[in-house]
């Protein structure tokens, strides 16, 4: 389990199967199993930060875009894309190598239909900060806004922001990281708002694991255990606290050990198994999903 390694907790959060070893998430799982959502110009799963384990599925590849642009943009007339797209034209006889061209070819696609979406689009009429966070909430609020153009019903997005390691220095890094993310939250609800889209966007945090309640000797906090996650959107049941909070007693009856590494009130997979519920996951396909959540008796917090 690891408790304390920052890649094996951000592991088991994208794969929700703390035994370790999975190969897929649990987001690119439910893509895997909800009805309607496959089909479309582009994949059900995308990636506004790199590679992310949680939008793989056995079905479902995600894909991934940056913050600057949607992909490969060179013109079909431009001779560099026409060389490129002869060389993954040409048969290599060899299954690996033809597998790789045709994932490639795939991202061309994906990259050439997102970008003519885009730019037939209006301007979203919000202005995202130049922070990590914000430019990818930007990028995914244009993805949403030209969903119907693309023909995508129900899609998935990832997007991350680091920082949060705070050994020293916590006061000063965290007013930055939080004001930056508040920033961002407050953009991307004003633009679903915009494309009246709140009622069917539903935006949540996670996190590898929280911070001791008890300071370390650099203005600073060490690795914890259970933590707080934010969820906002207009299906959302806002404006209340679910689980339980805890007693803030060092090695008291919710410290796990004597420095305030918080034992959760409720587990991951009940936390995102109401994501998925809401997502349109029926109850069939719950262990699919979530291996685990059957330890919790298949309950999820009413927040959703």
């Amino acid at each position: 389990m690891n408790l304390y390694s920052h890649s094996d907790q951000q592991n088991e959060w994208q794969n929700a199967t703390p035994q370790g070893g999975a190969t897929t998430g649990w987001s690119g799982r439910l893509a895997d199993k909800v009805a309607g959502i496959s089909g479309t110009l582009v994949p059900p799963c995308i990636s506004i930060s790199g590679n992310a384990l949680q939008l793989i599925g056995e079905n479902t590849q995600p894909s991934t875009v940056n913050t600057s642009n949607f992909g490969l943009t060179a013109p079909a007339s431009d001779p560099g894309s026409t060389a490129l797209q002869n060389m993954l034209s040409l048969s290599s006889g060899v299954t690996l190598i033809q597998a790789a061209q045709n994932s490639l070819k795939d991202a061309i696609g994906v990259a050439q239909a997102v970008n003519a979406a885009a730019a037939g689009s209006s301007s979203l009429g919000v202005t995202f900060a130049n922070t990590d966070i914000g430019t990818q909430l930007g990028q995914v609020a244009k993805l949403i806004q030209v969903r119907a153009a693309l023909g995508a019903t129900r899609q998935i997005f990832f997007c991350s922001q680091s920082g949060y390691d705070t050994h020293s220095n916590q006061l000063a890094t965290q007013v930055t990281l939080y004001t930056n993310l508040a920033n961002a939250l407050a953009s991307f609800d004003q633009a679903m708002g915009q494309i009246n889209a709140q009622n069917n966007v539903t935006t949540f945090t996670e996190s590898d694991f929280g911070r001791t309640f008890q300071p370390n000797g650099n203005a600073g906090t060490d690795h914890g255990w259970g933590s707080h996650a934010l969820v906002m959107g207009g299906a959302v049941n806002g404006g209340n606290l679910y689980g339980k909070f805890p007693t803030l007693t060092l090695a008291g009856t919710d410290d796990s050990g004597t420095r305030g590494t918080w034992v959760p009130s409720m587990s991951e997979d009940q936390y995102v198994g109401a994501l998925a519920k809401w997502f349109g996951l029926g109850q069939g396909d719950l262990d699919y999903v979530f291996p685990n959540l059957h330890s919790f008796g298949y309950q999820t917090p009413a927040f959703i």
